[in-house]
């Protein structure tokens, strides 16, 4: 299933990741910066191989909120690049920008990066093994069957679970 988010946003993609959602199309994608010119390589490489007037879709990432004001801000003091989303579970937004807007966004000291805005796939695979009762079956050998039977279900297998309840208003001991 494909969803049109945003890749990129390493807090978000980090907090995908954790919840087992994320993982950039594009295979090999070069998600570094190893220049430290705060733009990322694959952008780069987009950039140098577009005309001065093309824009092209991305994620800046910021070192603050990223309140309307301050991308406003940037935007004017850039060149008047196209905003086209603000994020507010990542300090960042997405834009189109030319060449010349990257270049003078990733001198301004609030970002902290800029990247390519290309689309995630979400997937919920990623975490099976690592909670609930996939992973109590992978440390522990646990499979539930204890009468000697897996094909059938007897009062003597255990059942892992997780129910949700309300809080009680008293505790009782």
């Amino acid at each position: 299933m494909r969803f049109p988010q945003h890749r990129g946003l390493l807090s978000a993609a980090l907090t995908m990741t954790l919840l087992g959602v994320a993982a950039p199309s594009a295979a090999g994608a070069s998600l570094a910066d190893r220049d430290g010119d705060k733009v990322f390589d694959d952008l780069e490489r987009r950039l140098a191989h577009i005309d001065d007037s093309e824009a092209v879709a991305v994620i800046v990432i910021l070192r603050a909120p990223a309140t309307a004001e301050r991308v406003h801000d940037l935007a004017v003091d850039a060149g008047g690049f196209e905003t086209t989303a603000r994020f507010s579970i990542v300090d960042g937004f997405a834009a189109r920008m030319t060449r010349a807007e990257v270049r003078a966004i990733s001198r301004n000291a609030t970002v902290a990066h800029v990247e390519l805005d290309l689309p995630v796939h979400a997937s919920n695979n990623t975490a099976q093994d690592s909670f609930g009762v996939t992973k109590a079956r992978i440390d522990g050998g646990f499979d539930g069957d204890a009468d000697g039977s897996a094909a059938t279900y007897s009062k003597d297998d255990l059942v892992a679970g997780a129910r949700r309840s309300a809080p009680s208003s008293t505790s009782s001991s």
